[in-house]
């Protein structure tokens, strides 16, 4: 066992050599950055790091080019569950003040997305079990929760009566990453994982026991086997039982050359539908122009229509084009009504219904005056310059998102554009189909 004065590079080594005892994933709860959009941004995490290695991973690219990580994804962290155990049990003694936005969110029973950043259920979990001993913790606290996988071990849940006894019993809906049925497709994108085939025996277990199941198609890759065989697919899906299906379309992270040369050699006629001339960058990543994204969400409407299946529009850009205004699918499940409802998703629900929607229409969905810092310093640092010591909140930061507009404000969606009404800054809703009509017209003869 390595010293305490070791460095954390060092403990790294030996936790990579040792198979994982002497280094502990210590931030299993979070609010990530996507309060403005996004219905489930408080995330938990069992794991740190993940073994699939999946070619188009967004984590993983981040791994892989950023000074700050040190685990550059060749190695998987377990979570200390008695840490998580102990924020539920603090979080729910009313007795102690609130001390963090974590606390705040647990006693509100805000919804937790477990796996947004690494698989619960991946290889490491036969060996550590730590993702077992937390849906225990949340089984005993009916906590609504959204787990996130496509790991190895969903074929230990759909065959163990213990894991399944405590998805029956808790408040779990189950959302399953697959992009298509193809097992030959998938065997070369994602090493390491269960094929289509055995992911979709496991949802239809799941179903028949009644477990509320989704399907993820994160990330459509345009242009490819996973969007020409949708029809087929959604198809399938309503077969087994699927309940949801939620589509977003793949960011291509220029840093990551060679996962990006794999996708582009895997699937060559994609990667000129990145090469249109409103196709954008954000942050280290190549987007989708919203038009595009529109032609495979046309297909994806009509399919889940025929079958019976909710479709979640996880694209920003199009949030208001989905059945659900979270584009998970959990707002009518009993329990999960406490999602996240302060973003932009649901004030394009109230444009699409008043024509527009103001910051007081949005006052409904608040919770509280107060709430503790969030991890945002470049809003931070930019605000106390003006206002001296600012600690930035979900609620200061939307709300100043609002007045400014951009890309974390309703203006993330196509169809909301900001306006005045009565000296008010309002966001007013559009029609967006005849504008994204027009642009495939006119982008279609481009190649």
């Amino acid at each position: 066992m390595a010293s305490p004065k070791n460095s954390n590079k060092q403990k790294r080594k030996e936790y990579e050599d040792s198979d994982g005892n002497s280094v502990e994933y210590s931030s299993p709860f979070d609010v990530n950055n996507q309060i403005y959009f996004c219905g489930v941004p408080f995330r938990l995490d069992t794991y740190s790091g993940c073994t699939h290695k999946c070619k188009y991973c967004f984590v993983r690219a981040a791994e892989l080019f950023s000074a700050s990580r040190g685990n550059k994804g060749n190695y998987v962290v377990p979570a200390d569950p008695n840490v998580i155990r102990l924020q539920l049990v603090s979080a729910f003694d009313t007795t102690k003040e609130r001390e963090s936005i974590v606390t705040e969110w647990l006693r509100h029973r805000v919804p937790i997305h477990w796996g947004g950043m690494s698989d619960p259920f991946q290889h490491a979990e036969r060996k550590f079990r730590v993702s077992k001993k937390v849906m225990e913790m949340l089984e005993w606290y009916d906590y609504p929760t959204v787990i996130s996988t496509k790991g190895i071990v969903l074929t230990d849940i759909a065959e163990d009566p213990s894991y399944m006894n405590l998805l029956k019993r808790g408040k779990f809906a189950v959302q399953v990453s697959l992009i298509t049925y193809d097992d030959d497709f998938l065997a070369k994108i994602e090493p390491g994982v269960p094929s289509g085939t055995e992911r979709m025996q496991v949802l239809e277990k799941l179903a028949e026991a009644g477990v509320w199941t989704a399907v993820r198609i994160q990330p459509m890759i345009v242009n490819s086997i996973v969007e020409r065989k949708l029809p087929e697919f959604i198809e399938k899906l309503s077969k087994i039982g699927v309940k949801h299906l939620i589509v977003e379309a793949y960011k291509a992270p220029v840093r990551a050359e060679e996962e990006l040369k794999f996708i582009w050699d895997l699937c060559p006629e994609t990667i000129k539908e990145y090469q249109y001339s409103d196709a954008k960058m954000e942050g280290f990543e190549k987007i989708l122009p919203t038009w595009r994204k529109w032609q495979y969400v046309k297909v994806v409407k009509e399919e889940c229509a025929k079958y019976g299946i909710t479709y979640g529009a996880a694209d920003n850009d199009l949030r208001d084009m989905g059945d659900v205004t979270c584009c998970c699918g959990i707002e009518n499940i009993p329990g999960f009504e406490n999602f996240w409802h302060y973003e932009a998703g649901h004030a394009a629900k109230i444009a699409k219904v008043k024509g527009f929607v103001t910051l007081d229409d949005m006052q409904q969905f608040w919770h509280g005056e107060k709430t503790f810092p969030i991890h945002n310093e470049i809003m931070r640092q930019k605000y106390n310059a003006i206002y001296g010591k600012v600690a930035a909140t979900p609620k200061f930061a939307i709300d100043t998102y609002w007045g400014e507009g951009g890309e974390s404000s309703p203006e993330c969606i196509f169809s909301m554009r900001q306006s005045q009404r009565d000296g008010k800054l309002v966001y007013e809703r559009i029609d967006p189909i005849p504008l994204l009509e027009a642009k495939k017209s006119e982008q279609s003869s481009m190649f």
